[in-house]
């Protein structure tokens, strides 16, 4: 994933995934149907990266861009990450 790619698909597949209510989502939650085959999709250009490993970049994006939080039970959306 070093080269510029747009992954705002993989993006708000993963913001639909997280709930905008306080109760955390699991990566296990997260982490299948269209959102899978997406990782799949990117994991077809960069052989040498799990597609599991897509999301798990991309949930660290968001969590740094402060859409997303972590916490023990899971993934929540920030204020910033609840979008109308």
């Amino acid at each position: 994933m070093n080269r510029r790619e747009d992954y705002s698909t993989l993006d708000e597949l993963i913001l639909k995934r997280i709930t905008a209510c306080a109760v955390p989502t699991k990566f296990v939650s997260i982490y299948g149907g269209e959102l899978k085959s997406e990782c799949e999709r990117l994991q077809s250009k960069h052989k040498n990266v799990e597609p599991f490993r897509f999301c798990d970049r991309r949930l660290q994006a968001l969590r740094k861009a402060g859409l997303i939080r972590f916490t023990r039970g899971g993934w929540i959306r920030t204020n910033a990450g609840v979008r109308g």
